[in-house]
């Protein structure tokens, strides 16, 4: 540390001097905390996990890792199952980023009904349907593919790209 007045002259050498700095930041804090959204069921569609988190100071932020990348997008997967959502507010010049903290969500499996040749079983509306085997019928018959609709005019391919679906489905 130096001392001014300076009571000894500064030498042949000069004299550099650097600020030193204290960090007066504080932590901020939540005007609403995030919160978990329950009763997620699987839809097909997007869900939000948490409810929005505010805060007067900083940015709120989250991520499904806890090493993140955060950002301020709420996670709003499609798929069901057991998430962590990680949240915290980033802070500015005048504020601390808080530590991350973490919620846990659920999202529930939706089981729907599949009908392959009157045959009905519940299936996960998430799966992909597997080809079953071709059917047999006695007489001068021959199997030409599966279809969605009883007149047979919209053809099921496979194999399958898509989900089974939120409304199940009939071959």
């Amino acid at each position: 540390e130096y001392t001014f007045p300076a009571t000894s002259p500064v030498g042949v050498n000069g004299l550099t001097l650097y600020a030193g700095w204290d960090d007066n930041r504080t932590d901020p804090a939540f005007t609403t905390v995030p919160a978990a959204n329950t009763n997620l069921t699987y839809n097909g569609e997007a869900q939000p996990l948490v409810t929005a988190g505010v805060s007067d100071h900083g940015t709120v932020v989250y991520s499904l890792s806890e090493e993140g990348p955060f950002t301020t997008t709420i996670p709003a997967p499609t798929a069901s199952g057991d998430y962590n959502v990680y949240y915290r507010i980033e802070g500015d010049d005048f504020y601390n980023t808080t530590s991350t903290q973490s919620i846990p969500v659920h999202i529930e499996p939706l089981n729907v009904p599949v009908t392959i040749n009157g045959t009905t079983t519940q299936m996960s509306a998430e799966a992909i349907l597997s080809e079953p085997d071709d059917p047999t019928r006695t007489g001068a018959y021959s199997f030409n593919g599966w279809y969605t609709d009883a007149d047979c005019t919209q053809e099921y391919t496979f194999p399958a790209t898509s989900p089974v679906g939120v409304n199940g489905l009939t071959l």
